[in-house]
């Protein structure tokens, strides 16, 4: 069964922009976020390896589009180890013509003009290349990687400009944009376009809010019938010390109640009170009870000894 994170991926490589300004800011995005500048002999690339399929296609498809003089090579790799499986790679050449990673630069410059169009397409381009999306089921974490500090704090604060807060880390030497809160989640798969995992999101959100409520509710109703059967069971025991008969006839209507109804709560006596009794006025009945017997239970406890 496909996981909650695949089904987001699946989406979002299957929407495929077709302003030429959104076609650019995705491409720079997926670039930015997963592709590798290479030098050599045969002049300048830029490398991209990916496990999905779907995503080497779309840039590819991309690269026509954009630059239709670049060549392509693509190769298949099969890892072993931790990160074992088959993954697929794209290598774009630019040749020393063309200066790709400055045209990036230029993109991103004006991407990330506040108010400019095309952002939401480079941040899915970019989350695409490297972002993971956990289980909403079990916990919420969305975060993706990023190679510098200073694009990772610019990436930041637009996210910041389009009221997704994110927070910025740095681990085993690379950044990280994550968040753990379910609203900023389903607000970002929102903004980026994933709109049917943003639907299956909320709907999972809602079940998880009421399943919490739900138990919350349980806990609490049984802790309470805790408390009842607890102090019940002592009231019932001193109860049991004194001859209610001599009790006055308010204290004796409440002993007798409690005696014959156990595990009501001091509403539900009050209830059957004749007049009826709030539940303070209850509590107040019985502690005086409660003293009584262990007076009481003293006084005998003296007469023995």
């Amino acid at each position: 069964m496909i996981d909650f994170h695949e089904r987001v991926k699946q989406e979002l490589n299957a929407l495929f922009p077709v302003e030429p300004l959104l076609v650019r800011a995705e491409w720079t995005g997926l670039l930015r976020g997963g592709g590798v500048y290479r030098q050599d002999s045969e002049g300048a690339a830029i490398s991209f390896v990916h496990r999905e399929l779907a995503l080497i296609k779309k840039i590819i498809y991309f690269q026509k589009l954009l630059f239709p003089g670049f060549l392509h090579s693509l190769s298949r790799i099969d890892r072993e180890g931790l990160s074992r499986g088959t993954y697929y790679q794209v290598i774009i050449s630019h040749g020393p013509a063309h200066n790709l990673i400055l045209d990036l630069n230029s993109n991103e410059d004006v991407i990330f003009n506040t108010g400019t169009h095309g952002f939401d397409h480079y941040i899915r381009g970019f989350f695409e290349a490297r972002g993971y999306l956990g289980n909403p089921r079990r916990a919420y974490h969305l975060e993706f990687p990023i190679s510098s500090g200073s694009l990772a704090e610019r990436i930041m604060g637009r996210l910041s400009e389009e009221s997704l807060a994110f927070t910025l880390r740095y681990r085993k030497g690379e950044y990280s944009l994550y968040t753990k809160k379910g609203s900023t989640i389903g607000d970002f798969l929102r903004f980026i376009g994933a709109l049917r995992a943003y639907l299956e999101f909320e709907k999972i959100t809602v079940e998880k809010s009421t399943i919490n409520d739900i138990i919350r509710w349980a806990n609490c109703e049984t802790a309470n019938l805790d408390k009842v059967v607890q102090s019940s069971s002592r009231q019932r025991r001193l109860i049991a010390l004194l001859n209610t008969e001599n009790l006055p006839p308010p204290l004796r209507e409440i002993a007798d109640l409690r005696v014959k109804y156990p595990f009501m709560s001091m509403r539900e006596l009050g209830d059957r009170c004749n007049p009826i009794l709030s539940k303070t006025e209850v509590f107040r009945r019985l502690r005086r009870i409660e003293r009584q017997a262990i007076r009481e239970g003293v006084d005998r406890e003296e007469k023995l000894t």
